[in-house]
């Protein structure tokens, strides 16, 4: 298995799953055999997948793959986590606000 960095940064971008999503997510994930999507990832630094890379590290047999991102910094990676997950998530309107100030902040540091 390869081992990659978990940034708490980058990490603490994403809201948690629920204990009942994170338990379909493993379910999902064992009944494949293998991740559908990459994990993305910076150098050796996770971007995207931090609840999968859980799951994978519980179940070490499970097939994954990784897909890396050219970012030029910290600040374009977290714009895009921010960017990223307010595209693909159910989100709280609290969680939505949050995201768009931290994607702005990002932004704007990174210029």
């Amino acid at each position: 298995m390869i081992n990659l960095k978990i940034d708490p940064e980058f990490q603490s971008q994403i809201p948690p799953l629920t204990d009942d999503e994170f338990k379909q997510l493993e379910e999902n994930i064992l009944k494949e055999g293998k991740l559908l999507s990459p994990l993305i990832v910076w150098g050796n630094t996770l971007v995207d997948g931090h609840n999968r890379y859980a799951i994978l590290q519980k179940h070490p047999e499970i097939y994954f793959s990784t897909m890396p991102l050219p970012f030029e910094s910290r600040e374009e990676v977290l714009a895009w986590i921010c960017k990223n997950q307010l595209g693909r998530r159910n989100l709280t309107p609290e969680q939505k606000l949050f995201l768009i100030g931290k994607q702005y902040e990002a932004e704007k540091s990174s210029h």
